[in-house]
């Protein structure tokens, strides 16, 4: 993204990753709002879901963008961001059992387009990502509420090592730490 963007001149880069923060911010805040299946956990007094302001605000992904750990998949439809992933070389927990090991921090796909293999070609593209960097292990952690996404990571060969307790407002959760062991490319 970043090599795409540099080849314009400064005034159309910052349009251009304006946009793009903007578009990876609204998805992901009307994913995390509009799902079928938000949990009342995710509500304080009928506010935004917890977590949204500080995960989803174009100061936050611009960041994130900027983070050369961070690497971000989008897929698009009819020019509009259907869905987007995003992975990082970061620190695994001990439970993963590998210390050079590549996270999927996040992988949304817009309700109307799951089931048709976007998340599919998402979760492929950083499995690439990872064998890119070298490493043979990736990562999520995944809300412990979650079946469909759990269901989805075993699919893949996932499998579930331990969980990590965090704060979503005042409620102590709980998400799975699930792992997948890549092979060798053949």
């Amino acid at each position: 993204m970043i090599d795409y963007i540099s080849q314009f001149n400064p005034i159309t880069q910052a349009l251009l990753a304006t946009l793009f923060t903007w578009g990876v911010t609204s998805l992901g805040a009307a994913i995390v709002v509009f799902t079928k299946r938000v949990s009342p956990l995710l509500m304080v007094a009928g506010e935004n879901p917890v977590g949204v302001v500080h995960s989803f605000n174009p100061a936050q992904v611009a960041k994130e963008l900027l983070d050369d750990e961070s690497t971000f998949f989008v897929v698009e439809r009819d020019s509009k961001l259907i869905a987007y992933a995003k992975i990082r070389t970061t620190d695994a927990p001990e439970c993963v059992g590998c210390s050079e090991a590549t996270e999927l921090e996040r992988i949304y796909v817009e309700h109307r387009f799951l089931g048709t293999g976007v998340g599919q070609m998402l979760l492929d593209a950083a499995i690439e990502a990872t064998r890119g960097n070298g490493h043979e292990v990736l990562w999520l952690g995944v809300w412990e509420h979650n079946p469909d996404a759990v269901a989805f990571y075993e699919r893949f060969g996932f499998t579930t090592m331990g969980n990590k307790l965090f704060m979503m407002g005042a409620d102590e959760q709980s998400d799975f730490i699930m792992r997948l062991r890549l092979s060798a490319k053949s």
